[in-house]
């Protein structure tokens, strides 16, 4: 976990001392809800679901912010900002992401979204169901993704259309 909370700390300009992270963690809500996060997923996976859920509910009341304890997230995620983000129990996320506010990712009927390593999902986007969004991918502001989006690729409209391959 304490890997995983350094790889994070890198992404989010704060260096790995014990000042610079109280200082990040109490004046930025974004860090906090990540940290909250690492947190109850790690009490989570030790079986402590109900102090997971616990910690997740104090996340949501002070950041605004719902990750679900049992979602899997890679090291290196930043939040934009932490104010309406919702990320369900279901998603996969990979490493080094950027994800604006009031993001939902949320999976439906046992299918769920599998997002790779660095992308950023802009803001109020809605990734929903069992897609894949592959490596290096940019998803647009208020974007509603409910296709596969292959890699190195920007995603953007309702629904979501691919509409730039990068080279």
């Amino acid at each position: 976990m304490f890997s995983i909370l350094k790889d994070d700390f890198r992404t989010n300009n704060v260096k790995f001392t014990l000042l610079s992270f109280v200082k990040s963690y109490l004046s930025n809500y974004a860090f906090k809800a990540v940290v909250l996060y690492r947190v109850s997923h790690f009490l989570h996976n030790k079986g402590y679901s109900i102090f997971a859920t616990l910690l997740r509910n104090r996340c949501i009341k002070v950041t605004g912010c719902e990750i679900s304890p049992k979602a899997k997230i890679g090291s290196g995620l930043k939040l934009s900002h932490s104010v309406g983000i919702v990320i369900s129990g279901e998603a996969i996320i990979g490493e080094n992401n950027i994800i604006g506010q009031n993001v939902t990712i949320g999976g439906n009927y046992g299918r769920h979204p599998v997002i790779g390593s660095n992308c950023y999902i802009g803001v109020g986007a809605i990734i929903i169901g069992g897609i894949t969004i592959d490596n290096n991918v940019r998803v647009g502001a208020n974007a509603v993704v409910i296709k596969d989006i292959p890699s190195n690729s920007t995603a953007v409209g309702v629904p979501a259309k691919n509409i730039e391959h990068i080279t």
